[in-house]
């Protein structure tokens, strides 16, 4: 190992399971990267957003309030888009990896004269590591991704209800 990455005992695994999976698993570990960049930008602007309403709430103007609700709707929404789409093509990149694997798989042991099992059996388990990659990346930004949208439903509620109470007549106001 190198000793420059001698500290990193980790690094040394990761790229032998990296160089097992091959360009379908490197998609996947790119794609999953940008999942959670995406999420945590979502989860960072709607913080701001909230702290936008808090402040249009504390001033009562209903200008202030309304520009809450517009921002706090755009906050998540372009956010949870691109998540939702790469939380569905990272299953998708497993078993694009699985099938290329199996294929790989089959021409090894076809170029042996069918004689060596053990190389397909290796294959075949290389070839579902992009499976369980993909599966695995993408079931937490499912949750995540749904608690992004919760988060900003509830929010952009709150903002609805409170700009709602501003507009009634002064006289209907509890």
């Amino acid at each position: 190992m190198n000793e420059a990455l001698a500290g990193f005992w980790w690094f040394e695994d990761l790229s032998l399971l990296m160089d097992r999976g091959g360009h379908v698993l490197w998609a996947i570990l790119v794609l999953s990267t940008v999942l959670w960049m995406i999420l945590l930008t979502g989860a960072r602007r709607l913080k701001d957003a909230e702290k936008a309403w808090t402040a249009a709430t504390a001033a009562s103007r209903r200008r202030m309030m309304q520009a809450a609700l517009v921002r706090v709707r755009r906050t998540a929404a372009a956010e949870a888009a691109w998540a939702r789409v790469i939380v569905a093509l990272l299953p998708l990149l497993g078993l694009l990896g699985t099938v290329t694997g199996m294929i790989e798989s089959f021409e090894t042991l076809s170029a042996a004269g069918g004689s060596d099992p053990g190389g397909l059996t290796g294959g075949i388990s290389a070839a579902l590591l992009t499976t369980l990659a993909g599966l695995v990346t993408a079931l937490p930004g499912v949750f995540a991704v749904h608690r992004l949208e919760r988060r900003t439903d509830r929010l952009a509620d709150k903002v609805r209800a409170r700009l709602r109470r501003f507009m009634r007549p002064s006289c209907c106001r509890s």
